[in-house]
């Protein structure tokens, strides 16, 4: 922990450091662990950034000053520290076809590739969760290859359907509903990334994503599956 800054009378933010770094986060997730082992029951929410970590406190309960000092306390104290939970892989399946890609020819003709070229490229790594924003169930996914980076488009749509795949500047990420966005979409998955009913969304920072290619026929078989049931 660097730092630690008041944000209002209930919540405060912890900074890990100063830029974007994947090793931050192991200590963020650690954190957050450590944070709800030890004093979980004076805690509302808890979110993680890049380089912080959010912390919203029943201030019914305890006082600002009274919480940052036991904030202060426990990530100080070694022996205080939780088991760090281990980082999860996922695989996501993704049909990159022309009528679900909708910025995969334009892109790859600015960077003057073929669409397949794109596409293994953006395939042929592991991604890591940095954070998630800016709907439930979004995950900002890095690195991708400089080579297919790329800015968010000039005219964001109105509505991205849900399960798209999409590059902005260095991140990937999925859309988990049908929300506007900026990404350049490159694809689709046939899953269900986020249960809107329940809230309930699987990825946590630090976590690992691969996406894999599929083709149509696999596309319709995988169609309405939840992404915890295709890691099974």
């Amino acid at each position: 922990m660097r730092d630690l800054q008041r944000l209002n009378h209930n919540s405060l933010i912890i900074y890990f450091g100063e830029e974007i770094d994947a090793g931050l986060l192991s200590s963020i997730s650690h954190c957050r662990d450590c944070l709800l082992a030890h004093c979980g029951d004076l805690i509302i929410d808890m979110v993680p950034a890049y380089i912080s970590l959010l912390v919203v406190f029943d201030d019914d309960k305890v006082s600002y000053a009274q919480f940052a000092a036991l904030l202060r306390t426990l990530l100080a104290t070694p022996s205080s520290a939780a088991a760090a939970s281990q980082p999860q892989q996922f695989v996501i399946p993704v049909l990159y076809a022309a009528d679900m890609a909708l910025d995969l020819l334009s892109l790859s003709r600015k960077k003057n590739m073929l669409p397949q070229q794109l596409i293994d490229i953006h395939s042929a790594k592991s991604y890591t969760v940095y954070t998630i924003g800016f709907s439930p169930g979004f995950a900002y996914l890095g690195e991708v290859d400089r080579a297919i980076a790329a800015p968010r488009l000039a005219r964001p749509r109105t509505k991205v359907p849900a399960g798209s795949v999409g590059i902005a500047d260095t991140q990937t990420g999925v859309y988990p509903l049908e929300l506007p966005g900026g990404w350049n979409i490159i694809g689709r998955t046939p899953l269900r990334i986020f249960e809107a009913e329940q809230g309930a969304f699987p990825m946590q920072i630090g976590d690992s994503v691969r996406f894999c290619a599929i083709d149509a026929r696999r596309y319709r078989q995988l169609l309405g599956r939840s992404l915890l049931d295709f890691q099974g």
